[in-house]
């Protein structure tokens, strides 16, 4: 009798066990999720003024496990895309062809910027940002909420150094003495707000 009690606690714990471990592992691995709402804002700042805009995203791909640690994530920005919103007319036509140009973001040439992911850690996404063709290792702070079957908001806002990715305007033309002057009224820091709608795939 005490063997056949001590045999069904024995299998009871087994299952317990094996339900707990399948929790357990579920949790750690990754799901594929895709894209299904973004919404990317850049402001940027002069003395007199700021100007505002929006980012337009080409693809974005990213694995998260059942508890919301994110373990790879690479975003591409289409940068031929990039507008202005707190303008019309020709006054946006002129600023947006602007940021296009070498002056700023030379997007003939450099088409796509891109976040590469190297570690989700605490609150913060590590990894490799890289504008114009230039790439910087940052940390950028990072929100993720939701759950793993209706899916995942990611957002967060942060600011970069334009001129540590070669956006300093005065690289261009054969005026860039002037350019460097004009540069100077520019603020270096770029803001950026970013919330990322992810939905699992199928």
């Amino acid at each position: 009798m005490k063997t056949e009690k001590h045999t069904r606690r024995a299998l009871t714990r087994g299952i317990t066990l094996i339900a707990a471990l399948g929790l357990s592992i579920g949790s750690l691995q990754a799901k594929d999720y895709q894209l299904t709402k973004q919404d990317i804002k850049w402001t940027g700042s002069m003395p007199a003024k700021t100007h505002e805009g929006q980012l337009t995203l080409k693809s974005f791909d990213a694995d998260i496990t059942d508890s919301g640690k994110v373990t790879s994530l690479e975003a591409v920005i289409d940068m031929t895309k990039i507008n202005v919103t707190d303008l019309e007319g020709k006054k946006r036509d002129k600023l947006t062809g602007h940021l296009e140009s070498d002056d700023f973001f030379h997007v003939e040439k450099h088409p796509t910027a891109t976040f590469v992911l190297d570690e989700h850690k605490g609150e913060k996404f590590h990894g490799t940002l890289t504008i114009r063709g230039v790439s910087q290792k940052v940390a950028l702070p990072a929100r993720v909420s939701g759950h793993p079957d209706r899916g995942w908001i990611l957002s967060g806002d942060f600011d970069y150094d334009r001129n540590e990715f070669g956006v300093d305007y005065q690289n261009s033309g054969l005026f860039g003495f002037m350019n460097a002057a004009k540069s100077k009224l520019i603020d270096d820091m770029i803001d950026v707000s970013v919330q990322i709608r992810l939905e699992p795939r199928g």
